[in-house]
């Protein structure tokens, strides 16, 4: 069976970003090749990105419906704008007596 060609793809992304990613997948076992390669993979094999993309907005919508749904079924506590600010303080006063 022949080898398939290989092509070079030229990426251009900042320098952490990179850094951070071949960290997380050397923690996988994988090179950064590797894992774009998987990417890649899957997206021809499912023909979509293997993740939601959303606005931030749209993000923080769907995280705020998630929070008050806990919150009616009792997973979540709800806290007044008092409560928290009195807690924030409480942990200022903490760190700096501490």
């Amino acid at each position: 069976m022949q080898e398939p060609k290989r092509a070079r793809i030229i990426l251009r992304t900042d320098s952490e970003l990179k850094e951070d990613a071949q960290a997380t997948f050397e923690e996988m076992g994988l090179s950064l090749s590797q894992g774009i390669q998987l990417y890649l993979r899957e997206v021809v094999a499912t023909g979509k990105i293997p993740f939601e993309i959303q606005t931030k907005a749209a993000r923080l919508a769907a995280e705020a419906d998630e929070a008050e749904t806990q919150a009616k079924e009792g997973k979540r506590r709800v806290y007044t704008v008092t409560e928290y600010k009195d807690y924030l303080k409480r942990l200022e006063e903490e760190s700096t007596h501490g």
